[in-house]
Formats: C-alpha cells, sequence, structure tokens
C-alpha cells in the first residue's frame, strides 16, 4: 500500500471520507429502529463516503481501495433491501385499501 498523500486536498478527502462515515454510523445508532428517513441518509452518507474513497484511490493504492470500497458496497446493501421491502409493504396496503374501498362500494 502506498502512503497517504499529506496534501492539503488529500487531508480534506480522507476528512470528508471519515465524516460520511461517522454521519451513516451516528444516524443507525440514534434509534433502536431507525426511521425511513434516517435509512434513506444512511445510504446517502455512504455512497458519498464511496465518492471520497475514489478520490483517494491513487493516493491508498488499488488493493486497499478495492478493499474499502467493497466494504463501503456491502454496509449499504442490507439498507437497499429494507427500503425495497418498506416499499413493497406500502404498496401492498394500498392494494389492500382499494380492494376494500372497492368491495365496500359494491356492497352498497
Amino acid at each position: 500500500m502506498k502512503p497517504i498523500d499529506a496534501t492539503p486536498r488529500s487531508a480534506d478527502v480522507r476528512g470528508a471520507l471519515c465524516s460520511e462515515i461517522a454521519d451513516a454510523l451516528q444516524a443507525l445508532w440514534e434509534r433502536r429502529r431507525p426511521s425511513d428517513q434516517a435509512l434513506h441518509q444512511v445510504r446517502k452518507d455512504l455512497k458519498r463516503a464511496r465518492a471520497a474513497l475514489r478520490l483517494l484511490r491513487e493516493a491508498v493504492g488499488e488493493a486497499a481501495y478495492a478493499h474499502e470500497n467493497l466494504e463501503l458496497r456491502d454496509a449499504a446493501r442490507p439498507l437497499a433491501r429494507v427500503r425495497d421491502a418498506t416499499g413493497a409493504l406500502e404498496i401492498v396496503r394500498a392494494l389492500l385499501d382499494s380492494a376494500d374501498q372497492t368491495a365496500r362500494r359494491a356492497k352498497t
């Protein structure tokens, strides 16, 4: 692994990377069951962290970049599944409500 470039730009990007990861962790630790909005924010924070990591790619070396990028990607994946399941549940509820209202109209 190459040493990290100590230029001010590199330090700024490293700071942004750490900040995005810290923000993501904080949003998850705030509640026992994070809200949909909190999960969305965590996903955005992790995406920004991956973007900052891409900017550090040359400085940290290809092997370190690949490893850390996979870690951040894998951390976000379960959150996407939760988001998808929540969306599917909302659709099913809307369909059930619609079917229930149609059945009520048919009875009258």
